[in-house]
Protein backbone atom coordinates (compact mmCIF):
# COMPACT_ATOMS: atom_id res chain seq x y z
CA UNK A 1 0.00 0.00 0.00
CA UNK A 2 1.61 3.27 -1.06
CA UNK A 3 2.06 5.80 1.72
CA UNK A 4 3.00 9.45 1.99
CA UNK A 5 6.21 8.66 3.89
CA UNK A 6 8.56 6.16 2.24
CA UNK A 7 9.10 3.12 4.43
CA UNK A 8 11.64 0.35 4.25
CA UNK A 9 12.75 -2.68 6.17
CA UNK A 10 15.78 -4.90 5.79
CA UNK A 11 15.29 -8.68 5.80
CA UNK A 12 18.33 -10.94 5.58
CA UNK A 13 17.93 -14.18 3.71
CA UNK A 14 20.44 -16.99 3.78
CA UNK A 15 20.31 -19.72 1.18
CA UNK A 16 23.69 -21.38 0.95
CA UNK A 17 26.22 -20.58 -0.26
CA UNK A 18 25.28 -16.88 -0.24
CA UNK A 19 23.72 -14.28 2.02
CA UNK A 20 21.86 -11.25 0.81
CA UNK A 21 20.56 -8.23 2.71
CA UNK A 22 17.61 -6.56 1.01
CA UNK A 23 16.15 -3.10 1.50
CA UNK A 24 12.42 -3.36 0.87
CA UNK A 25 10.91 -0.05 -0.24
CA UNK A 26 7.42 1.05 -1.09
CA UNK A 27 8.53 4.10 -3.09
CA UNK A 28 12.02 3.69 -4.59
CA UNK A 29 11.92 6.97 -6.51
CA UNK A 30 11.70 8.90 -3.24
CA UNK A 31 13.99 6.63 -1.24
CA UNK A 32 16.75 6.29 -3.84
CA UNK A 33 16.37 9.93 -4.89
CA UNK A 34 18.11 9.15 -8.15
CA UNK A 35 16.60 10.07 -11.49
CA UNK A 36 19.54 9.06 -13.68
CA UNK A 37 19.62 5.45 -12.46
CA UNK A 38 23.06 5.20 -10.82
CA UNK A 39 21.69 3.78 -7.57
CA UNK A 40 19.15 1.57 -9.32
CA UNK A 41 21.69 -1.13 -10.19
CA UNK A 42 21.06 -2.64 -6.78
CA UNK A 43 17.32 -2.99 -7.42
CA UNK A 44 16.80 -6.74 -7.69
CA UNK A 45 13.05 -7.33 -7.39
CA UNK A 46 9.78 -5.54 -7.96
CA UNK A 47 6.35 -6.52 -6.70
CA UNK A 48 4.24 -5.58 -9.71
CA UNK A 49 0.74 -4.39 -8.94
CA UNK A 50 -0.40 -4.85 -12.51
CA UNK A 51 -0.50 -1.21 -13.55
CA UNK A 52 2.05 0.33 -15.89
CA UNK A 53 1.71 3.66 -14.01
CA UNK A 54 3.51 1.95 -11.10
CA UNK A 55 6.78 2.66 -12.95
CA UNK A 56 6.08 6.35 -13.63
CA UNK A 57 9.05 8.51 -12.70
CA UNK A 58 11.49 5.59 -12.63
CA UNK A 59 14.77 6.19 -14.52
CA UNK A 60 15.55 4.89 -18.02
CA UNK A 61 15.98 1.14 -17.96
CA UNK A 62 13.42 0.79 -15.17
CA UNK A 63 10.57 2.95 -16.42
CA UNK A 64 8.45 0.28 -18.08
CA UNK A 65 7.84 -3.41 -17.70
CA UNK A 66 9.63 -4.35 -20.93
CA UNK A 67 12.87 -2.67 -19.90
CA UNK A 68 12.55 -3.78 -16.31
CA UNK A 69 11.61 -7.44 -16.57
CA UNK A 70 12.41 -8.60 -20.12
CA UNK A 71 16.03 -7.48 -20.06
CA UNK A 72 16.58 -8.66 -16.50
CA UNK A 73 17.05 -5.37 -14.66
CA UNK A 74 14.92 -6.83 -11.83
CA UNK A 75 12.98 -9.98 -11.04
CA UNK A 76 9.28 -9.26 -11.16
CA UNK A 77 6.66 -10.78 -8.87
CA UNK A 78 2.90 -10.45 -8.85
CA UNK A 79 0.90 -11.69 -5.84
CA UNK A 80 -2.77 -12.58 -6.16
CA UNK A 81 -5.41 -14.73 -4.54
CA UNK A 82 -6.06 -18.00 -6.34
CA UNK A 83 -9.78 -17.28 -6.81
CA UNK A 84 -9.20 -13.77 -8.21
CA UNK A 85 -9.15 -13.33 -11.95
CA UNK A 86 -5.66 -13.28 -13.39
CA UNK A 87 -4.47 -9.75 -14.14
CA UNK A 88 -4.46 -9.44 -17.93
CA UNK A 89 -1.73 -6.80 -17.89
CA UNK A 90 0.90 -8.80 -15.99
CA UNK A 91 0.26 -12.09 -17.77
CA UNK A 92 2.44 -10.84 -20.66
CA UNK A 93 5.21 -9.54 -18.41
CA UNK A 94 8.28 -11.64 -17.63
CA UNK A 95 7.40 -12.06 -13.94
CA UNK A 96 6.77 -14.81 -11.41
CA UNK A 97 3.16 -15.04 -10.31
CA UNK A 98 2.66 -16.02 -6.67
CA UNK A 99 -0.80 -17.20 -5.65
CA UNK A 100 -2.41 -17.48 -2.24
CA UNK A 101 -5.59 -19.14 -1.07
CA UNK A 102 -8.14 -17.32 1.10
CA UNK A 103 -9.12 -20.63 2.71
CA UNK A 104 -7.93 -21.12 6.29
CA UNK A 105 -7.28 -24.81 5.58
CA UNK A 106 -4.62 -23.85 3.01
CA UNK A 107 -2.62 -21.39 5.11
CA UNK A 108 0.37 -23.73 4.85
CA UNK A 109 0.65 -22.66 1.22
CA UNK A 110 2.02 -19.30 2.38
CA UNK A 111 5.29 -21.02 3.31
CA UNK A 112 5.42 -22.70 -0.10
CA UNK A 113 4.85 -19.34 -1.78
CA UNK A 114 7.55 -17.70 0.35
CA UNK A 115 10.07 -20.41 -0.56
CA UNK A 116 9.16 -19.95 -4.22
CA UNK A 117 9.76 -16.21 -3.86
CA UNK A 118 13.20 -16.67 -2.22
CA UNK A 119 14.28 -19.44 -4.61
CA UNK A 120 13.28 -17.38 -7.65
CA UNK A 121 14.98 -14.27 -6.30
CA UNK A 122 18.21 -16.09 -5.43
CA UNK A 123 18.30 -17.76 -8.85
CA UNK A 124 17.82 -14.34 -10.47
CA UNK A 125 20.60 -12.79 -8.36
CA UNK A 126 22.99 -15.65 -9.10
CA UNK A 127 22.45 -15.35 -12.85
CA UNK A 128 21.83 -11.62 -13.41
CA UNK A 129 23.37 -9.75 -10.45
CA UNK A 130 25.90 -12.02 -8.73
CA UNK A 131 27.76 -9.02 -7.31
CA UNK A 132 24.87 -8.41 -4.90
CA UNK A 133 25.38 -11.80 -3.24
CA UNK A 134 27.88 -12.13 -0.41
CA UNK A 135 29.71 -15.45 -0.70
CA UNK A 136 30.97 -17.56 2.16
CA UNK A 137 28.54 -16.56 4.94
Amino acid sequence: VPTETPRSFIPTSVIQPAQVTLHVMDNPTKQLGDTDGRKWGSVCAVIAQGNAWQFKGWPKGYADETELFARGAAQGFHVRFRDDMRNQTVKNWNIEELTLSKEQSKRHEVNVMMMSFWNTLHAFLASKKPGLLKKGH
